[in-house]
């Protein structure tokens, strides 16, 4: 029999996007995935083997226990380990070599490795199309972008009835904190078929951390930074949107702040095309910032400024390829990506923007809209 490669993927659909990518299948248990050329086949057991061969979107389904069944002819047992089953299998196709991702188990991985199969690792992304986005992949994402555009504008009207007394706010009679505007914003979009998870309401000098999801009272004349990040239900793809926010009155140090990642954001969106290394893009936020009078780094003991990447890729997961970043990646037509520059101040407090892109040859189309207001009465 003649030797030949395969792609092999172990995991769960609902955590695991390449598996779910190449299957469209959700499952919440770890499954074996194999492609041998241009033929797919998913390993199930018989919860799932009939909803699967339904559902997935895969050449063959490969019941455990029909597996099962054809490896007690060749050897005696009641039951063989899944890792056994897949090695019958793939040497009954003749494999003799597998890919795997960077993140495949190191026990199974040396199992094989032990069986005498050729292993080669596939660097992120293990699907270089998933980078590419086509038609149906923005459509997706753009709703998402909707849904999360109408949870800050929701944000932006409760800040708006809220009240202030001794610089707390007030809505409602109570008085409202991190974690409440943030179950309201995550409620509205589960009302709306996406789940929001790790959603970041950061007031003041919580916001000067960029990934404190904040866990105190918020205060009037202070900076909030959102950040809401869903994914929607139903197709798997995730939103990805930032606002900054003051209720009452901004100080003219903090305008001026929130100014200049609105200008920055709005230069790279100016710069941003197919063939662009996102390096330089990044780099010349920085040189903006720093024209503008805005340093960065170990400031105090303390990161401050603009201390992370400018954007990432973004699909069917939150981050994924490629970087806009101090690392060089060439940007590609089709590409989905964030453009989210900010900077962070310890005593005035953090200002990130953020908006999803699609990567054009001569540019970029802008998929979300919403207001980008800082002061709210």
């Amino acid at each position: 029999m003649k030797k030949s490669s395969a792609l092999l993927l172990y995991g769960d659909s609902e955590n695991n996007a390449d598996l779910y990518y190449a299957t469209k299948f959700l499952v919440p248990d770890p499954v074996y995935f194999v492609q041998i050329k241009n033929k797919k086949y998913l390993f199930l057991n018989d919860l799932e083997v009939d909803r699967g061969r339904s559902e997935s979107q895969v050449d063959e389904v490969v019941s455990i226990s029909e597996l099962t069944e054809k490896l007690k002819k060749v050897k005696k047992a009641k039951a063989f380990p899944l890792l056994e089953l897949l090695e019958f299998f793939l040497k009954e196709k003749g494999v003799s070599a597998i890919t795997i991702p960077h993140n495949f188990p190191a026990y199974s991985a040396q199992k094989l490795k032990n069986k005498k199969f050729k292993l080669q690792f596939q660097a992120d992304p293990f699907w270089p199309t998933r980078v590419i986005k086509n038609q149906e992949e923005k459509k997706n994402i753009k709703l998402a972008l909707k849904h999360t555009a109408n949870a800050i504008k929701r944000a932006y009207a409760i800040l708006a009835e809220c009240g202030i007394k001794k610089n707390l706010l007030y809505y409602k009679g109570k008085k409202l904190g991190s974690e409440g505007l943030r179950s309201l914003i995550d409620l509205y979009l589960f009302e709306q078929g996406c789940l929001a998870q790790q959603t970041i309401v950061a007031g003041g000098e919580q916001g000067v951390d960029p990934h404190n999801r904040g866990d105190a009272l918020l205060h009037a004349h202070e900076s909030i930074v959102m950040d809401v990040f869903p994914r929607h239900i139903a197709s798997r793809y995730y939103a990805d949107m930032s606002r900054t926010v003051v209720k009452g009155k901004a100080s003219p140090q903090l305008k001026k702040q929130w100014q200049a990642v609105k200008e920055a954001q709005e230069w790279t969106m100016a710069h941003l095309k197919a063939g662009v290394n996102g390096r330089k893009i990044h780099e010349g936020i920085l040189k903006l910032f720093e024209k503008k009078g805005f340093k960065s780094g170990n400031i105090n003991g303390r990161m401050q400024g603009f201390f992370h990447g400018t954007g990432h890729g973004l699909g069917l997961d939150i981050h994924e390829a490629p970087r806009i970043s101090k690392f060089d990646h060439t940007l590609k037509e089709g590409t989905v990506v964030t453009v989210e520059p900010g900077l962070y101040y310890s005593g005035v407090g953090g200002v990130r923007i953020e908006d999803v892109v699609y990567i054009t040859k001569d540019g970029c189309e802008i998929l979300s809209s919403c207001p980008k207001i800082l002061e709210i009465e």
